[in-house]
């Protein structure tokens, strides 16, 4: 799908005022989901790795927002799954913020990097861990998720699962933690 993208682009040489139309319009088909309009929009030369004011292409609104066949779509058209938005948040921190465990488990599948931390050194499972989400937080952990990782605070995963009163999340951590050690 990229040679193709790519061929199509080249072989129509797209105005930038349409260009900057098709992936706006590619943004509200991720946004709202729609499989068909995404598909229709990527052959007539919009670009998945458009980004918009927050430095978020294609995958990452995808997985921002929960859209799984949006980003099982995207995957199959071989998007980069590793891509960052101008804080440094991949597509999967974007899933693991929001408690989206299929999403994250899509990404994983790939070989999405589970200890891709931000620009303030947050990986996706200190994310999960802050927010309370025991699914993902298992699901990372068991894709090689590592706990022992400190972010620029100098905090874990398991200290922001504890801040927020996460126990069962800290307790999965915290047992995790122990068995490597």
């Amino acid at each position: 799908w990229r040679r193709f993208i790519e061929k199509e682009k080249t072989e129509r040489s797209i105005a930038p005022a349409q260009q900057r139309q098709l992936d706006g319009d590619l943004r509200q088909a991720v946004t709202s989901g729609n499989v068909q309009q995404i598909e229709v929009l990527l052959r007539s030369g919009a670009d998945p790795n458009a980004i918009d004011a927050a430095g978020r292409d294609a995958i990452i609104a995808a997985s921002w927002r929960g859209r799984e066949m949006v980003v099982e779509f995207l995957i199959e058209r071989g998007v980069d799954i590793d891509t960052r938005d101008f804080e440094g948040r991949t597509p999967l921190a974007w899933a693991a913020i929001n408690g989206y465990a299929s999403i994250t488990e899509d990404l994983l599948s790939q070989r999405a990097d589970p200890n891709a931390s931000d620009e303030e050194g947050v990986t996706p499972l200190m994310r999960a861990a802050w927010n309370g989400h025991e699914d993902v937080v298992l699901a990372l952990l068991k894709q090689g998720a590592n706990p022992d990782i400190r972010d620029a605070q100098g905090k874990t995963a398991r200290d922001r699962a504890l801040e927020e009163r996460w126990d069962r999340v800290a307790r999965i951590l915290e047992r995790e933690a122990v068995s490597k050690n």
